[in-house]
């Protein structure tokens, strides 16, 4: 499978698993401190989050040694802010994990869009 069609893959996964099984955020300081900048709720967080493309794609899969699994990273423009979002499926029947959800640290470049 080619990359495109790999994170395609990949997200509609998530968003099926999102659809039934929810997403939760985890309530970092950076999260929050995002939240009040941008005055962005939860939902409008998790609206962002499944909203993603492959043109937001990072980088991934990376083994997740914490959390178990893989993780993969995104990057959206959100208001103002680039924010660099970090996601984990989870466990089976359990919801998905937003293990980053703030402003980047880094200056992001997306590996899947032509330039």
């Amino acid at each position: 499978m080619k990359p495109k069609e790999t994170v395609e893959y990949y997200l509609n996964d998530l968003f099926a698993k999102i659809d039934i099984f929810d997403i939760v955020i985890e309530g970092r300081n950076e999260f929050h401190e995002l939240q009040k900048e941008l005055e962005l709720t939860q939902s409008e967080c998790k609206k962002y989050i499944r909203a993603l493309t492959y043109k937001d794609y990072l980088k991934g899969p990376t083994m997740d040694t914490i959390n178990k699994g893989e993780y993969w990273e995104f990057g959206k423009k959100i208001k103002s802010a680039d924010v660099y979002i970090k996601i984990n499926k989870g466990k089976a029947r359990k919801s998905a994990i937003c293990i980053s959800f703030h402003k980047a640290n880094f200056k992001m470049t997306f590996p899947l869009i032509n330039k």
